[in-house]
């Protein structure tokens, strides 16, 4: 008795797609601040789904955390809002799992001593908006690290 083996026999399956559900991200900053426009940005440019949720009111972050889980955390600071870092401390308690990168505008802000600062106040990342594309790499190389993108 002999066998024969079909095509579909002989051929692996190939898995079905699996649904990836979009990335969450919480961006705590005012219309048109830095973490907004970084966000509006990332939204332009990359080829997945990403979810934004715009919150411009710093007292409603923490009720927005114990309602939603997020898979990032922008938070926009602009020279004048120096009162942001310690929100940051208050949504690390908040979401002590999910990372946070605090965004500025002025790469200059982005010094060691800063880093450092921003890191104690329980944020993984301090980024600048990109002024080209050799910005615009690194900060995609610091996004990845975080594991959303």
């Amino acid at each position: 008795m002999t066998l024969t083996k079909t095509k579909a026999d002989v051929q692996p399956s190939l898995p079905s797609p699996k649904y990836v559900a979009p990335a969450r991200i919480l961006v705590v900053d005012s219309p048109n601040g830095p973490a907004d426009v970084l966000s509006d940005t990332l939204t332009r440019l990359l080829q997945r789904d990403l979810s934004f949720t715009n919150i411009p009111d710093q007292s409603t972050v923490l009720n927005q955390l114990g309602t939603q889980k997020y898979d990032l955390i922008f938070v926009g600071l602009d020279t004048h809002q120096r009162d942001r870092l310690f929100l940051v401390r208050y949504i690390r308690i908040a979401a002590p799992l999910t990372p946070i990168a605090v965004v500025t505008r002025q790469a200059e802000q982005c010094s060691p001593e800063n880093c450092e600062k921003v890191k104690r106040f329980g944020a993984q990342e301090l980024i600048s908006l990109p002024r080209d594309t050799v910005e615009l790499r690194g900060l995609m190389s610091k996004l990845n690290s975080l594991s959303v993108f």
